[in-house]
């Protein structure tokens, strides 16, 4: 299956966990779901370890960068992509987090010393673009441009954590199940003393419960999903590209949105226009190959 279709998929899976995230969040805190969807995934990855033939104790210095990537995202990247759903809503926030692909794209241009084509970064002007017009057209976004800083805060540590999976395939022979393993021990190891740290107000930071589980553990599935798709596609390409690609975010998003979240979350005619200029960029950046 070609590279972009991996990604494509992936970027629907991060989409699936936001609105499943965003449903559990009726009946508990984003900070639970943060901690519950990284719990889900570090079970997941270390009862897949038996598959891998690599020994888990045969590890190389490449393999400090899957333990960064963890602590990047799914770490903060979620921590701030679920405290951005629990106040501007799941469209806004997959819109404006998808800017992780202009944060990847620069990070791997200096850190990786990839150099895509003058025809890529005319596509991923145009995505950025459109999800420029995503998040005007939203009505949620009114009044809270104080919350702008968290869904810009995941987008960086969303596109600092491909960069490091990045470094952890380049010459060694990292696995997907080792990296995806280490990546969920280091997130779950940092996820409690960031919430510890974070939670000035003292607050009820977590609150279980089966009403929430049943969509927070799903959402966790639907990472682990995303994550091995995401590790496939960067060590096979670059990651300027799939960075971009992953932007489609907002097209599943806004559609699941729709028809799960409706109540909440409206389409504008700017939402509209944002959805098929982020599809006419993604045509391009998989063109400039």
């Amino acid at each position: 299956m070609p590279i972009e279709t991996l990604a494509i998929i992936s970027g629907f899976c991060y989409s699936v966990s936001a609105v499943l995230t965003r449903l559990g969040m009726d009946k508990s805190t984003s900070q639970t779901g943060s901690f519950v969807v990284a719990t889900t995934y570090l079970v997941i990855t270390t009862l897949a370890l038996p598959l891998d033939n690599k020994p888990l104790l045969d590890l190389s210095f490449n393999d400090v960068f899957f333990l960064a990537a963890g602590i990047s995202s799914p770490a903060l990247s979620l921590l701030f992509l679920y405290r951005s759903i629990h106040f501007i809503g799941v469209a806004p926030t997959t819109a404006i987090v998808n800017t992780n692909a202009l944060f990847g794209s620069f990070l791997a241009f200096f850190i990786l010393q990839e150099r895509p084509s003058d025809l890529f970064w005319i596509g991923l002007v145009i995505v950025l673009f459109g999800i420029f017009l995503i998040s005007e057209g939203l009505d949620k976004m009114k009044g809270r441009y104080q919350y702008l800083l968290l869904p810009l805060l995941s987008a960086v540590c969303f596109g600092l954590s491909h960069t490091f999976r990045k470094l952890g395939f380049e010459n060694s022979d990292s696995s997907f199940l080792t990296g995806a393993f280490l990546q969920g021990l280091s997130a779950c190891i940092v996820m409690p003393l960031i919430l510890k740290v974070g939670d000035r107000k003292k607050t009820k930071t977590y609150v279980f419960n089966l009403e929430s589980l049943k969509f927070f553990i799903p959402a966790g599935v639907a990472v682990v999903f995303g994550q091995f798709l995401i590790l496939h596609v960067i060590k096979y390409g670059q990651v300027s590209l799939v960075s971009s690609i992953l932007a489609t975010n907002p097209l599943f998003s806004l559609i699941l949105t729709h028809i799960f979240l409706q109540k909440k979350e409206k389409l504008t005619l700017k939402i509209i226009l944002g959805v098929i200029t982020i599809v006419s960029g993604v045509v391009i950046l998989t063109l400039s190959k």
